[in-house]
């Protein structure tokens, strides 16, 4: 828990400082939580940020407006709203995970090489326990 929480302050840190594509700290957890799958509706997406509905209304508006985001209707409730990463988006982030690897990548380089070839692999084993559903989202 401890690593997890040093790592999600060096990533705000990298934000913030790097700004990928004149994005602040919420618009790129906004994106990130859309484009991962675990916010495709707005409702969803303020649970995922912990935030108000009209903070979320704003981000995803300045989002689409960017062109990193879209809204579609629901297939099942036609009144419902669905957000979508665009190309653009995904790109954004793409560089934005390429920048925050480089500066983690950075940090470790003057470790061994064998102890550099251990956190990988420690890192990789853990990937499919992080990722999937988290129910209580």
């Amino acid at each position: 828990m401890e690593i997890g929480l040093l790592v999600t302050r060096l990533v705000r840190r990298e934000v913030r400082r790097s700004r990928p594509a004149g994005l602040s700290l919420q618009h790129f957890r906004a994106l990130a939580g859309v484009a991962e799958g675990s916010a495709g509706a707005p409702s969803a997406l303020a649970l995922h940020l912990g935030v108000a509905p009209a903070t979320v209304t704003k981000l995803v508006d300045d989002l689409v407006r960017k062109g990193f985001l879209r809204r579609s209707t629901g297939t099942v409730d036609r009144r419902s709203r669905v957000l979508l990463v665009t190309a653009a988006g995904r790109r954004r982030l793409r560089e934005a995970f390429v920048a925050f690897r480089a500066e983690f990548a950075r940090r470790v380089e003057s470790l061994p090489p064998r102890q550099r070839t251990r956190i990988t692999e420690a890192a990789e084993r853990l990937r499919p326990l992080l990722q999937g559903d988290f129910p209580d989202r």
